[in-house]
């Protein structure tokens, strides 16, 4: 997605991607943790935020394994009225 993304704490950025039927196209986006290299974390919304409220928290996390790096992606924040958004999030069934 384009982006104006920058890895400083309070920094507000948005993704745009092609808008559908009932989304803006925009998710409005801010900076919340960074650790480099290990953590980066961000709060995001629907771009509709006054009319929905959905904003969660999403956190990448990487860590050393072996010869490798394993990557972990966790978003949080889904109140029970953002059931059909959770449910068009996950990915083979498994949302933490």
């Amino acid at each position: 997605m384009k982006n104006d993304f920058a890895p400083k704490v309070g920094r507000r950025f948005t993704f745009r991607a092609t808008p559908m039927p009932g989304w803006s196209g925009v998710v409005n986006c801010e900076v919340v943790t960074v650790e480099a290299p290990r953590i980066l974390a961000f709060r995001w919304g629907d771009g509709t935020e006054s009319a929905s409220g959905l904003t969660t928290l999403v956190t990448w996390t990487l860590t050393p394994r072996g010869s490798g790096t394993l990557v972990r992606m966790e978003q949080s924040g889904f109140r029970t009225e953002d059931e059909n958004a959770h449910k068009r999030l996950e990915v083979d069934g498994r949302i933490s």
